[in-house]
């Protein structure tokens, strides 16, 4: 383990680049907040620390400030990086839509009425605005797990162009953000 002073050291030395790599780890509030990342990587850190002390037998004020210390820190940091980030990468996607979804599938149900909103917005969309919520809705893949819409996927699926794809969410997006704003 390392001490308080130690860490300070640590953190007074890596602390800006420990904020730059958490903000590269990316992902989002549910699967991997901000603040998550930059303790795995403070963590990364410390582990390098013990880490670098059994390969080398060297104590901390011995090795701190050296630049292969530096150099093997950072590495282990932006490696952590990257494997956060592929884990993120590999995680179920988390469907934000599902209180939609399950407003949706209860047309006509009186559970529905709680979220007229949703049923205001649908009644008022084209016929292939409609469908390509129901497939966003209906096809978890149509959403990347970063939280984009896979535009490519729903072209496929619907048998249109992925300019017209892009087009129908603008319309939607400008459609739901009128409705909203009334």
């Amino acid at each position: 383990m390392i001490t308080k002073e130690q860490w300070d050291k640590l953190d007074v030395q890596y602390g800006k680049l420990i904020y730059k790599i958490a903000h590269f780890i990316g992902g989002d509030r549910i699967t991997n907040d901000f603040e998550d990342s930059v303790q795995e990587v403070r963590m990364a850190c410390i582990d390098a620390c013990i880490g670098y002390e059994k390969k080398t037998g060297l104590k901390f004020d011995e090795y701190f400030g050296t630049e292969e210390f530096g150099k093997y820190i950072k590495t282990v940091m932006w490696n952590k990086k990257n494997s956060n980030g592929t884990n993120i990468k590999k995680k179920k996607h988390l469907q934000p839509v599902c209180k939609v979804k399950e407003a949706y599938m209860g047309f006509g149900s009186d559970s529905f009425k709680d979220d007229v909103d949703f049923y205001d917005v649908y009644a008022e969309l084209e016929l292939l605005e409609q469908e390509m919520l129901t497939e966003v809705l209906n096809d978890g893949k149509a959403i990347k797990p970063n939280g984009a819409i896979n535009i490519a996927r729903l072209a496929r699926t619907l048998g249109v162009s992925k300019g017209k794809i892009k087009k129908t969410i603008q319309s939607v997006t400008e459609k739901y953000e009128d409705f909203h704003n009334e």
